[in-house]
This record gives C-alpha cells, sequence and structure tokens, in this order.
C-alpha cells in the first residue's frame, strides 16, 4: 500500500558551540531526504523551523521570520575589547529583539580567556541603550550563552547605574567585584528605562544564589574553577542582599533571576 505524503516539522535548538539551530534543522532534514528518497511512496515534505530557547541564534531566528535587517552597533565583549554585534526589529510588532550571547557571549571567549570573575554583560547593556535611543517601545532579550558572572552588573552600568562601595567609591562592575558593593546609586539612569519595556526569553528559573543559582549552575561552563566559584557564590550572595535592599523586595528569589549569570 502506498504511504500517503505528510509533512513534517524540524524546529531544534542551537547546539551549544557546536552548530547553529538552522544548521542543525538542515542537517537533519538533509539527512532524511537522503533515506527518503530509497523509501517507497516517501515521507512526505520536510519543513526547517529552527527555533531558541533565548541562547544563542535568537536573533537569526527572528529575522528568518520576517524581521527587517539588523541594526549593527559596536559594544564591548566580555573582556571589554570592541566588537561589532546586531539586533533586529520585528515589522509585525516594531519590537527590538537583542541576543545577550552576540556582545556577552561564551563563545566571543577562548577556553583559555574564560574567567567569570573579570567577564562583563557591559555589551549587552550597550545594545539596549542603542535600541532606546531609536525609541523602540519594546525591547526582548535573550538571555542564554553569556560568558558573565556578574549579576547584570555590567550590562546596568552600561544604563548608567553606578556601583559604589562603603566609602561610597565606585566599583567597576565585574564577578570579583560583587562582594564590594554596598549600594546601588540610580540618580542617572538612563530616561530610556521609563518608556522602554523590557521582556526577558529565557528557559529557566533559577534564582540569583544557592546551590541552583547562577553561580554554581553556570559558572563552572564559563571557566570557574572551585575556589573562583566559592568566591563568586559569596559575592553573589553579599550582591544580593543589597540588590534586595535597593529593591525593597526579594528580587534574588524570583524564578529566572540567576539566568544566564
Amino acid at each position: 500500500m502506498q504511504s500517503i505524503p505528510t509533512t513534517f516539522t524540524m524546529a531544534p535548538d542551537s547546539f551549544k558551540e557546536s552548530l547553529s539551530a538552522n544548521e542543525v534543522s538542515s542537517a537533519i532534514i538533509s539527512g532524511l531526504y537522503k533515506f527518503d528518497e530509497s523509501s517507497p511512496g516517501g515521507f512526505g515534505e520536510f519543513l526547517n523551523c529552527p527555533m531558541s530557547d533565548g541562547g544563542e541564534g535568537i536573533v537569526d531566528i527572528f529575522r528568518s521570520r520576517g524581521s527587517e535587517s539588523g541594526h549593527s552597533v559596536g559594544v564591548q565583549d566580555p573582556l571589554g575589547r570592541v566588537i561589532t554585534a546586531e539586533y533586529v526589529v520585528q515589522k509585525e510588532t516594531d519590537n527590538a529583539v537583542i541576543e545577550m550571547a552576540s556582545a556577552s557571549g561564551l563563545a566571543l571567549v577562548s577556553k583559555q580567556e574564560r574567567n567569570p570573575e573579570v567577564t562583563s554583560s557591559y555589551g549587552t547593556g550597550q545594545l539596549i541603550v542603542s535600541a532606546m535611543r531609536k525609541r523602540f517601545g519594546r525591547i526582548v532579550i535573550g538571555i542564554g550563552g553569556s560568558a558573565t558572572n556578574d549579576a547584570g552588573t555590567g550590562l546596568a552600568a552600561a544604563l548608567r547605574f553606578r556601583f559604589l562601595d562603603k566609602d561610597g567609591n565606585p566599583v567597576k562592575p565585574c564577578g570579583a567585584n560583587l562582594e564590594r558593593i554596598h549600594a546601588i546609586d540610580d540618580s542617572n539612569k538612563h530616561p530610556g528605562l521609563e518608556s522602554t519595556e523590557i521582556l526577558v526569553a529565557c528557559d529557566v528559573d533559577n534564582p540569583l544564589c544557592g546551590p541552583n543559582g547562577a553561580t554554581m549552575v553556570y559558572s563552572v561552563q564559563k571557566g570557574a574553577t572551585p575556589d573562583q566559584q566559592k568566591r563568586l557564590e559569596a559575592g553573589m550572595q553579599h550582591f544580593a542582599r543589597v540588590l534586595d535592599d535597593y529593591a525593597g523586595y526579594s528580587v534574588s528569589t524570583l524564578p529566572g533571576a540567576g539566568a544566564a549569570g
């Protein structure tokens, strides 16, 4: 009996530091078509529909769904080197879509350079500033695949937040300095924050601290040694108290607070 042609949709995520979601989907379809040619009646049609969990490739995914051409921005990578990152805008919604991995991602740092005590999310904040300057009312940020463990302080610094030590002196935002932060100064924060809705796209619900938090779950893949992990967690615990005091409620325990470091 002849088989009835059917449509199959291939919707994989990327393979971290190996293949993009589109490359994975294309490889699967290529292999299935090779097998399909030898099958009586054939399987049917295979559709390429790569997906993203909010990490690497989310900008490419949105672009393939009809977003306009990207906006290129000069930003700092996790180690402060100047690179070019890109975000896209959805034509139908006018939302800007930012990929943290393109500015602050693990793939931008060689294995020998990986050190979450010194890496910063500042470049992602620069992408946000660029999108706010163009007055997009909503910004969607895919935060997976980061090389950072700075609790987002680098990103916030790009938005003009300052982090102060016990003597009121500014502290450079990075994982190693979280334990030195005693106050958050938002007196000069970027005015675009008042008129811009910012949404975060991720698929995890880790809190900021603890055994399921940012440091204990993710810092090893970002290059942390056991001793660094202990220091980073101590710093994160300290900063969590400062952050909760600043916000007036327990931000650090919210589901997803520890996503992407």
